[in-house]
């Protein structure tokens, strides 16, 4: 079976209390976008666990989230405003983010052989 080992996740100092409040695979990209109740987007590989990516995308929480299998792409509404959003990954900045900024070169190898990204 398919099977990874507990992670954490890396929650940033100011957002100690928040939670995950969804989670949407992308099965195109074999990524998981994680959202938390304080607007955090999390971009998790699925192979592997790690994480490499955490921006705050919203003030408000999330209400709903789904997939986009097409374009790889994940919807969100929030729950104050409504307002719609979308989070798509950017493969071209993906691979020189993860090795200059994650340093992680051996996680930047797999990623760009299997989803035939340049760097």
């Amino acid at each position: 079976p398919f099977r990874l080992p507990p992670t954490a996740i890396p929650v940033p100092p100011d957002a100690m209390a928040d939670f995950p409040v969804s989670l949407v695979v992308d099965s195109k990209n074999e990524v998981a976008y994680l959202l938390s109740k304080m607007g955090y987007a999390y971009l998790f590989d699925i192979h592997t666990g790690k994480t490499m990516y955490r921006a705050k995308v919203t003030q408000d929480t999330v209400f709903v989230t789904c997939p986009q299998d097409s374009s790889g792409a994940i919807f969100g509404i929030t729950v104050r405003r409504g307002q719609v959003f979308r989070l798509q990954l950017n493969g071209q900045a993906l691979i020189p983010y993860i090795t200059s900024t994650l340093r992680d070169n051996d996680l930047a190898i797999k990623i760009a052989g299997r989803l035939n990204l340049p760097g």
